[in-house]
Protein backbone atom coordinates (compact mmCIF):
# COMPACT_ATOMS: atom_id res chain seq x y z
CA UNK A 1 0.00 0.00 0.00
CA UNK A 2 1.42 3.37 -1.03
CA UNK A 3 1.46 6.20 1.45
CA UNK A 4 2.31 9.87 1.25
CA UNK A 5 5.94 10.64 2.04
CA UNK A 6 6.73 13.05 4.87
CA UNK A 7 9.70 15.23 4.09
CA UNK A 8 11.50 17.77 6.24
CA UNK A 9 11.92 21.03 4.35
CA UNK A 10 15.68 20.75 4.01
CA UNK A 11 17.80 23.22 2.12
CA UNK A 12 18.95 21.37 -1.00
CA UNK A 13 21.89 23.68 -1.76
CA UNK A 14 23.70 25.78 0.80
CA UNK A 15 25.12 27.81 -2.08
CA UNK A 16 21.76 29.58 -2.05
CA UNK A 17 22.00 30.56 1.60
CA UNK A 18 22.91 34.15 0.85
CA UNK A 19 20.16 34.74 -1.73
CA UNK A 20 16.92 36.50 -0.85
CA UNK A 21 15.27 33.42 0.48
CA UNK A 22 8.65 31.46 0.25
CA UNK A 23 5.64 29.58 0.66
CA UNK A 24 4.14 28.75 -2.72
CA UNK A 25 0.90 30.66 -3.27
CA UNK A 26 -1.72 29.91 -5.88
CA UNK A 27 -2.83 33.42 -6.82
CA UNK A 28 -1.58 35.08 -10.01
CA UNK A 29 1.95 34.28 -11.15
CA UNK A 30 3.00 33.47 -7.57
CA UNK A 31 5.28 36.47 -7.18
CA UNK A 32 3.09 38.50 -4.82
CA UNK A 33 2.70 38.72 -1.04
CA UNK A 34 6.28 39.82 -0.41
CA UNK A 35 5.34 42.65 1.94
CA UNK A 36 3.18 42.49 5.03
CA UNK A 37 -0.61 42.30 4.54
CA UNK A 38 -2.68 45.26 5.72
CA UNK A 39 -3.72 43.22 8.75
CA UNK A 40 -0.15 42.28 9.62
CA UNK A 41 0.26 39.11 11.72
CA UNK A 42 3.98 39.68 12.28
CA UNK A 43 5.51 39.29 8.83
CA UNK A 44 8.74 41.09 9.78
CA UNK A 45 9.31 38.51 12.55
CA UNK A 46 10.15 35.88 9.91
CA UNK A 47 13.76 35.87 8.73
CA UNK A 48 16.35 33.96 6.71
CA UNK A 49 18.76 31.42 8.17
CA UNK A 50 21.06 29.13 6.14
CA UNK A 51 18.74 29.27 3.13
CA UNK A 52 15.71 28.41 5.28
CA UNK A 53 13.51 30.26 7.79
CA UNK A 54 13.24 31.34 11.43
CA UNK A 55 10.92 33.40 13.63
CA UNK A 56 11.85 36.14 16.10
CA UNK A 57 10.05 35.81 19.46
CA UNK A 58 11.29 38.42 21.97
CA UNK A 59 14.33 39.54 24.00
CA UNK A 60 16.59 38.52 21.12
CA UNK A 61 15.36 34.90 21.03
CA UNK A 62 14.77 33.18 17.70
CA UNK A 63 12.93 29.93 16.91
CA UNK A 64 13.82 27.60 14.03
CA UNK A 65 14.02 23.89 13.15
CA UNK A 66 16.69 21.47 14.35
CA UNK A 67 17.17 20.12 10.82
CA UNK A 68 17.86 23.67 9.63
CA UNK A 69 20.54 24.65 12.13
CA UNK A 70 22.63 23.09 14.89
CA UNK A 71 24.86 24.67 17.51
CA UNK A 72 27.91 23.91 15.37
CA UNK A 73 26.36 25.25 12.15
CA UNK A 74 24.86 28.43 13.61
CA UNK A 75 26.14 31.30 11.42
CA UNK A 76 27.63 34.44 12.89
CA UNK A 77 24.80 36.55 11.48
CA UNK A 78 21.20 36.02 10.38
CA UNK A 79 18.80 38.30 8.51
CA UNK A 80 15.46 39.90 9.33
CA UNK A 81 13.85 42.39 6.96
CA UNK A 82 17.09 42.81 5.04
CA UNK A 83 19.13 43.64 8.14
CA UNK A 84 21.87 41.46 9.65
CA UNK A 85 21.92 40.47 13.32
CA UNK A 86 24.70 38.76 15.23
CA UNK A 87 24.06 35.41 16.96
CA UNK A 88 25.20 34.00 20.30
CA UNK A 89 25.99 30.29 19.94
CA UNK A 90 26.35 29.90 23.72
CA UNK A 91 22.57 30.34 24.04
CA UNK A 92 21.66 27.57 21.57
CA UNK A 93 19.08 25.11 22.95
CA UNK A 94 17.03 22.26 21.47
CA UNK A 95 13.47 21.89 22.75
CA UNK A 96 12.03 18.65 24.14
CA UNK A 97 8.68 16.88 24.09
CA UNK A 98 8.13 17.65 27.76
CA UNK A 99 8.79 14.06 28.82
CA UNK A 100 5.56 12.75 27.29
CA UNK A 101 5.72 8.91 27.22
CA UNK A 102 5.94 7.44 23.73
CA UNK A 103 7.42 10.58 22.18
CA UNK A 104 11.08 11.18 21.38
CA UNK A 105 12.96 13.14 24.04
CA UNK A 106 13.91 15.96 21.67
CA UNK A 107 11.80 17.60 19.01
CA UNK A 108 12.63 19.42 15.76
CA UNK A 109 12.67 22.90 17.35
CA UNK A 110 15.65 24.96 18.44
CA UNK A 111 16.19 28.43 19.88
CA UNK A 112 19.11 30.82 20.14
CA UNK A 113 19.61 34.46 21.07
CA UNK A 114 20.81 37.37 18.97
CA UNK A 115 23.50 39.76 20.19
CA UNK A 116 21.33 42.81 19.42
CA UNK A 117 17.70 43.22 18.44
CA UNK A 118 16.57 46.82 18.95
CA UNK A 119 14.75 47.02 15.58
CA UNK A 120 12.72 43.82 16.10
CA UNK A 121 9.24 43.55 17.60
CA UNK A 122 8.11 40.68 19.80
CA UNK A 123 5.36 38.22 18.92
CA UNK A 124 2.96 36.42 21.26
CA UNK A 125 3.17 32.61 21.25
CA UNK A 126 -0.20 30.84 21.43
CA UNK A 127 -1.01 29.00 24.66
CA UNK A 128 -3.76 26.80 23.20
CA UNK A 129 -4.05 24.58 20.13
CA UNK A 130 -5.78 26.31 17.21
CA UNK A 131 -9.16 24.81 16.35
CA UNK A 132 -9.99 23.00 13.13
CA UNK A 133 -10.78 25.33 10.21
CA UNK A 134 -8.90 28.21 11.87
CA UNK A 135 -7.66 30.65 9.22
CA UNK A 136 -3.88 31.04 9.28
CA UNK A 137 -1.20 33.13 7.60
CA UNK A 138 1.95 31.17 6.71
CA UNK A 139 5.23 33.04 6.10
CA UNK A 140 8.45 31.42 4.98
CA UNK A 141 11.60 31.87 2.96
CA UNK A 142 11.51 28.86 0.63
CA UNK A 143 11.74 28.43 -3.13
CA UNK A 144 9.74 30.56 -5.60
CA UNK A 145 7.22 28.82 -7.86
CA UNK A 146 7.14 28.81 -11.62
CA UNK A 147 4.65 31.27 -13.09
CA UNK A 148 2.39 28.66 -14.69
CA UNK A 149 0.58 25.57 -13.49
CA UNK A 150 2.02 22.14 -14.33
CA UNK A 151 -0.20 19.12 -15.10
CA UNK A 152 0.71 15.44 -14.83
CA UNK A 153 -0.81 12.11 -15.72
CA UNK A 154 0.08 9.55 -13.05
CA UNK A 155 0.54 5.82 -13.59
CA UNK A 156 -0.15 4.21 -10.21
CA UNK A 157 0.69 0.65 -11.32
CA UNK A 158 4.45 0.88 -10.61
CA UNK A 159 5.86 1.63 -7.17
CA UNK A 160 6.67 4.50 -6.96
CA UNK A 161 4.09 6.07 -9.24
CA UNK A 162 5.27 7.34 -12.61
CA UNK A 163 4.37 10.96 -13.40
CA UNK A 164 4.24 12.28 -16.97
CA UNK A 165 3.95 16.00 -17.62
CA UNK A 166 1.07 16.82 -19.97
CA UNK A 167 -0.31 19.96 -21.60
CA UNK A 168 -3.76 21.19 -20.59
CA UNK A 169 -6.67 21.48 -21.30
CA UNK A 170 -7.47 17.72 -20.98
CA UNK A 171 -8.15 16.89 -17.29
CA UNK A 172 -4.96 15.68 -15.63
CA UNK A 173 -4.49 13.36 -12.67
CA UNK A 174 -2.47 15.90 -10.71
CA UNK A 175 -1.72 19.62 -10.93
CA UNK A 176 0.57 21.95 -9.06
CA UNK A 177 3.61 24.17 -9.24
CA UNK A 178 7.25 23.41 -9.80
CA UNK A 179 9.78 25.76 -8.23
CA UNK A 180 12.98 27.54 -9.21
CA UNK A 181 16.20 28.25 -7.32
CA UNK A 182 15.36 31.84 -6.35
CA UNK A 183 13.87 32.51 -2.93
CA UNK A 184 11.73 35.36 -1.61
CA UNK A 185 10.21 35.81 1.82
CA UNK A 186 6.46 35.49 1.20
CA UNK A 187 3.19 34.92 3.03
CA UNK A 188 0.11 32.91 2.08
CA UNK A 189 -3.12 31.71 3.65
CA UNK A 190 -4.76 28.41 4.52
CA UNK A 191 -6.97 26.74 7.14
CA UNK A 192 -6.15 24.06 9.70
CA UNK A 193 -7.48 20.67 8.60
CA UNK A 194 -6.27 18.55 11.51
CA UNK A 195 -4.44 18.98 14.81
CA UNK A 196 -2.87 16.78 17.44
CA UNK A 197 -0.76 15.05 14.78
CA UNK A 198 2.56 13.45 15.78
CA UNK A 199 4.96 13.94 12.87
CA UNK A 200 8.54 12.66 12.68
CA UNK A 201 10.44 13.52 9.49
CA UNK A 202 13.72 12.26 10.92
CA UNK A 203 14.55 14.79 13.63
CA UNK A 204 12.24 13.79 16.45
CA UNK A 205 8.51 13.72 17.08
CA UNK A 206 6.73 17.05 16.65
CA UNK A 207 3.21 17.72 17.95
CA UNK A 208 1.75 19.34 14.84
CA UNK A 209 -1.27 20.62 12.98
CA UNK A 210 -1.85 20.18 9.25
CA UNK A 211 -2.92 22.39 6.36
CA UNK A 212 -3.89 21.05 2.91
CA UNK A 213 -2.95 22.64 -0.41
CA UNK A 214 -6.33 22.87 -2.14
CA UNK A 215 -7.11 24.17 -5.60
CA UNK A 216 -8.71 27.52 -4.72
CA UNK A 217 -8.36 29.78 -7.76
CA UNK A 218 -7.90 33.48 -7.08
CA UNK A 219 -6.75 32.99 -3.48
CA UNK A 220 -3.45 33.06 -1.62
CA UNK A 221 -3.84 29.35 -0.73
CA UNK A 222 -0.35 28.25 0.27
CA UNK A 223 1.90 25.21 0.60
CA UNK A 224 5.35 24.97 2.15
CA UNK A 225 8.28 23.86 0.00
CA UNK A 226 12.01 23.39 0.57
CA UNK A 227 13.41 26.32 2.58
CA UNK A 228 10.21 27.10 4.50
CA UNK A 229 11.29 25.08 7.55
CA UNK A 230 11.37 27.38 10.55
CA UNK A 231 8.80 29.73 9.02
CA UNK A 232 5.92 31.10 11.08
CA UNK A 233 2.20 30.31 11.09
CA UNK A 234 -0.03 33.01 12.58
CA UNK A 235 -3.68 33.06 13.65
CA UNK A 236 -5.98 35.34 15.62
CA UNK A 237 -7.05 34.42 19.14
CA UNK A 238 -10.54 34.89 20.58
CA UNK A 239 -9.74 38.52 21.36
CA UNK A 240 -8.85 39.18 17.72
CA UNK A 241 -5.11 39.52 18.38
CA UNK A 242 -2.50 37.83 16.20
CA UNK A 243 -0.46 35.03 17.77
CA UNK A 244 2.28 32.73 16.54
CA UNK A 245 0.53 29.36 16.55
CA UNK A 246 2.94 27.23 14.52
CA UNK A 247 6.33 26.71 12.89
CA UNK A 248 6.51 24.91 9.54
CA UNK A 249 8.80 21.88 9.62
CA UNK A 250 7.69 19.19 7.11
CA UNK A 251 5.46 18.40 4.13
CA UNK A 252 3.79 15.31 2.68
CA UNK A 253 4.27 14.37 -0.97
CA UNK A 254 2.69 11.78 -3.25
CA UNK A 255 4.39 8.60 -4.42
CA UNK A 256 6.86 9.47 -7.17
CA UNK A 257 6.08 13.19 -7.03
CA UNK A 258 8.53 15.05 -9.28
CA UNK A 259 10.85 17.24 -7.24
CA UNK A 260 9.59 15.94 -3.91
CA UNK A 261 9.45 18.82 -1.43
CA UNK A 262 10.58 21.23 -4.15
CA UNK A 263 7.16 20.92 -5.78
CA UNK A 264 3.74 22.05 -4.51
CA UNK A 265 1.02 19.71 -5.82
CA UNK A 266 -2.66 20.12 -4.96
CA UNK A 267 -3.34 17.61 -2.21
CA UNK A 268 0.07 18.03 -0.54
CA UNK A 269 0.08 18.93 3.14
CA UNK A 270 2.18 21.20 5.33
CA UNK A 271 2.97 20.14 8.89
CA UNK A 272 3.53 22.89 11.45
CA UNK A 273 4.62 22.46 15.06
CA UNK A 274 1.78 23.29 17.46
CA UNK A 275 3.66 25.88 19.48
CA UNK A 276 1.12 25.84 22.32
CA UNK A 277 2.55 22.43 23.28
CA UNK A 278 6.05 23.95 23.48
CA UNK A 279 5.04 27.43 24.71
CA UNK A 280 6.34 26.95 28.28
CA UNK A 281 9.83 26.20 26.97
CA UNK A 282 9.69 28.96 24.36
CA UNK A 283 8.53 31.53 26.90
CA UNK A 284 10.99 30.35 29.53
CA UNK A 285 13.85 31.09 27.16
CA UNK A 286 12.50 34.22 25.53
CA UNK A 287 11.50 35.86 28.82
CA UNK A 288 15.18 36.06 29.81
CA UNK A 289 15.82 39.84 29.86
CA UNK A 290 18.47 41.50 27.77
CA UNK A 291 21.97 41.66 29.32
CA UNK A 292 21.76 45.40 30.08
CA UNK A 293 18.56 44.85 32.04
CA UNK A 294 20.14 42.01 34.02
CA UNK A 295 23.12 44.21 34.85
CA UNK A 296 20.78 46.89 36.18
CA UNK A 297 18.93 44.33 38.31
CA UNK A 298 22.19 43.00 39.78
CA UNK A 299 23.46 46.54 40.39
CA UNK A 300 20.22 47.39 42.15
CA UNK A 301 20.48 44.32 44.39
CA UNK A 302 24.06 45.18 45.30
CA UNK A 303 23.05 48.78 46.13
CA UNK A 304 20.25 47.62 48.41
CA UNK A 305 22.54 45.09 50.07
CA UNK A 306 25.14 47.74 50.77
CA UNK A 307 22.52 50.08 52.26
CA UNK A 308 21.26 47.34 54.58
CA UNK A 309 24.81 46.69 55.82
CA UNK A 310 25.31 50.31 56.86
Amino acid sequence: MKTNRILELLVMSFALATSAPAVVIQIGDGSGNTSAPSDDPGFANVGQLLGASMVYIRNGWVLSASHVVSESSLPGTVSFNGMSYGTNSATFVRLTNNGVPGLSEFTDLVMFQLTSWDALSEVQVASSTPSLLTSVVMAGAGRDRETTLTSWDVNTAPDPDVWTEVSPPPPADREGYQTVNSRTLRWGTNTIDSNGDVVDAGHGDVISFTTDFDESAGTSESQAVVGDSGGGVFAKNLLGDWELVGMMHAVSTFSGQPGGGNTAVFGNQTYSADLSFYSDQINSNSNIPEPSAMILVIAGMLFLSQRRQR
